[in-house]
C-alpha cells in the first residue's frame, strides 16, 4: 500500500511553484527598473512597483497550497482541499498581476490599450477544470484508500 503522506513530494512542488509564482516575478519585477528605468515614465515605474505587493503574498499562498496539495496522497480530503484551494489562488494571482484583462500604457504622447480577455477567460477555464480534477479525484480514490486502509469489514464479511 502507498503511503498516505508525502513530504519528499510537499517539497518538490514547492519549489516548482514558488520558481514561476515567486521568484522570476519577483526578479523580473527588480531588474525591469534597472534595464527601462531612464525609459519608462514614473507612473509605469510605480505600478510595477506595485505589483511586487500582489505578486508577494498571492505566489507564496500558492507555493504554500502546492506544496500541501503534494503532501496529501489522493483520495484525502485534504488533498483535495488544498488543491481546490490552490486553484483559486492561481486564478487570483493571474487575475490580480494582468489587471483583469487590461492594459493601457501612455508613452511619449503615445497611448497604447490591450485588451486580453479571452486569453485570460481561457485560463481561467483551465484553472477552474484543474479545481475539478481535485474534487473528482477525491471521489475516484476514496473508495480504493478506504478499501486499502480498511480491507474487511468485520461485520458484513466485505470491504467498506
Amino acid at each position: 500500500m502507498e503511503s498516505r503522506y508525502h513530504p519528499g513530494r510537499a517539497v518538490v512542488s514547492a519549489i516548482a511553484n514558488a520558481i514561476p509564482f515567486v521568484i522570476l516575478p519577483i526578479f523580473a519585477l527588480r531588474t525591469l527598473p534597472n534595464l527601462l528605468g531612464p525609459f519608462l515614465p514614473p507612473e509605469v515605474l510605480s505600478e510595477v512597483l506595485s505589483l511586487e505587493s500582489i505578486i508577494l503574498p498571492l505566489g507564496i499562498g500558492v507555493t504554500i497550497l502546492a506544496a500541501l496539495t503534494a503532501f496529501f496522497g489522493k483520495g484525502l480530503a485534504g488533498r483535495a482541499a488544498f488543491g481546490t484551494g490552490r486553484q483559486l489562488a492561481k486564478l487570483a494571482w493571474v487575475y490580480f498581476v494582468f489587471t483583469g484583462g487590461l492594459i493601457s500604457l501612455s508613452l511619449l504622447g503615445v497611448s497604447l490599450f490591450l485588451d486580453f480577455h479571452l486569453l485570460l477567460y481561457i485560463f481561467y477555464a483551465a484553472v477552474l477544470l484543474g479545481a475539478l480534477y481535485f474534487v473528482v479525484e477525491y471521489f475516484v480514490y476514496r473508495r480504493a484508500y478506504r478499501m486499502a486502509a480498511y480491507p474487511t469489514d468485520h461485520y458484513a464479511g466485505g470491504p467498506t
